[in-house]
C-alpha cells in the first residue's frame, strides 16, 4: 500500500496554520531554520523582527541552502519515499509488537515513529527504554527516547534504505530480547572513560527530573485537534 506524502504534519489533520516553524535540519546538514506565514503576518513582523544570522553572506546565504534542499527533496521524491518507507517501518515494528508484549504501542507519521515500552515486574518502562537504547547503540544503531514517556524515537534520514530499516529492526529485536533476559545492566553499558561516564550520568539525572515535571503534559496533538473541532462546531 502506497502512502500519501505530506511535507507537514498539519496536512494530515486538514489544518491550515497561520505560522509554521521549520527546524534547523531543513538545511540538510547546514543549520537553516525558517518561519513560514501569511503575507499579512509577514509584513507586520518584518518591521519588528531582526536576525543575528549573516543572511548577506554569499557563501552561507541560508535561503539559497534551503532552496537547494527543497529542490532535491522534490526531484528525488523524498516526501513520497518517507511516506512509503514509514509504512514499511511501521509494519516491521508492528510485527515486533506482536512478538513482545513489552511494546505496548507503535505510532507515527512518515519516518517519525515512536515505540512505547511498558513496565515489567521489577523494572519500569523508562528503565527498560534506556537499556534497550543502550543495547542498540552498542550494536551500531543509534536511537533516542523521549523525556515525557518511555518511547523509543525513530528519526532516520529521508534517504534511508529498506535494508537499513531491516537492520535497525533486527538490532532492536535482539536488544529487546537481551533486555528482557535481565542479564545486562545499563551500568555495564556506560562509557568506561570516567569523563564521558560522568557526563552521561548527569544527563540521566537531568532526564529523570524532566520526566517528573513532564507529567503535567499528558495530552497529544490528536487530543487538541478533537478539542478544536468541538469548539468550532466542525
Amino acid at each position: 500500500m502506497a502512502g500519501r506524502g505530506n511535507g507537514f504534519a498539519s496536512e494530515h489533520h486538514e489544518v491550515e496554520p497561520d505560522i509554521l516553524v521549520v527546524s534547523k535540519s531543513a538545511g540538510a546538514g547546514f543549520p537553516v531554520s525558517a518561519v513560514v506565514t501569511s503575507d499579512a503576518i509577514a509584513d507586520e513582523a518584518a518591521a519588528k523582527v531582526g536576525s543575528t544570522w549573516p543572511v548577506t553572506n554569499p557563501i552561507l546565504f541560508p535561503p539559497r541552502r534551503l532552496s537547494a534542499t527543497i529542490d532535491i527533496v522534490r526531484e528525488e521524491g523524498l516526501v513520497e519515499k518517507a511516506a512509503n518507507d514509514g509504512l514499511y517501518f511501521l509494519e516491521r515494528l508492528q510485527a515486533l509488537k506482536a512478538k513482545y508484549p513489552i511494546l505496548i504501542d507503535v505510532r507515527g507519521l512518515g519516518l517519525m515513529i515512536g515505540a512505547e515500552i511498558g513496565n515489567v515486574p521489577g523494572h519500569s518502562g523508562q528503565e527498560l527504554c534506556a537499556l534497550i537504547v543502550a543495547l542498540c547503540e552498542a550494536r551500531g544503531v543509534h536511537l533516542t527516547y523521549t523525556y515525557f514517556e518511555p518511547v523509543i524515537r525513530f528519526l532516520p534520514a529521508l534517504t534511508i534504505s529498506r535494508q537499513e530499516i531491516d537492520l535497525a529492526v533486527s538490532v532492536l529485536d535482539e536488544s529487546i530480547a537481551l533486555a528482557l533476559e535481565g542479564n545486562v545492566t545499563l551500568e555495564s553499558l556506560m562509557p568506561i572513560n570516567r569523563y564521558s561516564r560522568t557526563f552521561v550520568e548527569r544527563l540521566r539525572v537531568k532526564k529523570t527530573i524532566k520526566r517528573l515535571a513532564s507529567r503535567l503534559y499528558q495530552t497529544s496533538p490528536k487530543y487538541w485537534m478533537k478539542k478544536l473541532k468541538e469548539v468550532s462546531g466542525n
